[in-house]
């Protein structure tokens, strides 16, 4: 860990499942940083999912002013758990295979170039939600996307490829559930394949599927999907497959 005498200190918690490949993201951060007395900085690798609560205890012990989520948008909302309720800023290093947040936040993708945000970007406020104990600052969803999702990690493809490959796999088979919504007073009753609770507009894949969606407004819009088409789908995954960085 670099000295820190009145300096801001940083903690990147890297996801090391996160992305398309292996990539010295250390020396990427470190030549970033040399030279900048006015930063400090150490680097968390969990090696798997059961060593990321030893991020709690990192933050104790380092006491940083910036934690860094280095992944996609499941680290970001690990990292924004460990963060509620404190003064600590969230930064996000979007590295991930699904990177929806930050497309939100309208981060740019290149490595060097999010680093050069973190350090002269500014700062807003995220509104947050817990649902079954689990935190959200982006979007939760239950149905299609969440099988989807289930897919994706055990395929064990990474990256956008990855994830269309596990999205038509499962919409070959999936159908329509019968849902029950309360909220505000009122009960709806409907057929879907796929119920979102958005904080934000859209996926990491581009999908917009909450328009007037604001990351700080301190409201989740409930969407009810009752069909899915798929060659919007597909259009969209062409799309953001040959815009995806080699």
């Amino acid at each position: 860990m670099e000295s820190r005498t009145n300096t801001t200190h940083i903690i990147f918690a890297v996801n090391p499942m996160s992305g398309t490949a292996s990539h010295a993201w250390d020396e990427v951060i470190s030549s970033y940083f040399k030279g900048k007395e006015k930063y400090s900085f150490s680097i968390f690798h969990p090696r798997n999912q059961e060593e990321f609560p030893l991020l709690k205890e990192k933050i104790q012990e380092e006491q940083p002013q910036i934690v860094v989520a280095a992944g996609g948008d499941g680290t970001a909302n690990w990292v924004a758990k460990h963060l509620y309720g404190t003064s600590i800023k969230l930064g996000i290093l979007p590295i991930g295979s699904a990177n929806g947040l930050a497309r939100n936040l309208n981060l740019p993708h290149d490595v060097p170039e999010a680093l050069r945000t973190l350090t002269g970007g500014k700062t807003i406020s995220l509104s947050s939600l817990t649902i079954n104990d689990q935190f959200c600052i982006h979007l939760s969803d239950v149905g299609l996307n969440a099988k989807l999702i289930r897919t994706f990690e055990h395929r064990g493809e990474r990256g956008l490829a990855g994830y269309f490959k596990a999205g038509f796999r499962v919409l070959k088979n999936y159908a329509a559930s019968h849902v029950s919504i309360t909220a505000n007073g009122k009960t709806i009753r409907s057929d879907a394949v796929m119920v979102v609770i958005a904080n934000a507009t859209m996926y990491g894949t581009g999908f917009v599927i909450n328009p007037i969606g604001k990351l700080d407004d301190h409201v989740f819009e409930i969407i009810v999907i009752k069909k899915i088409f798929v060659d919007r789908i597909v259009q969209d995954g062409i799309q953001q497959l040959d815009a995806a960085p080699g």
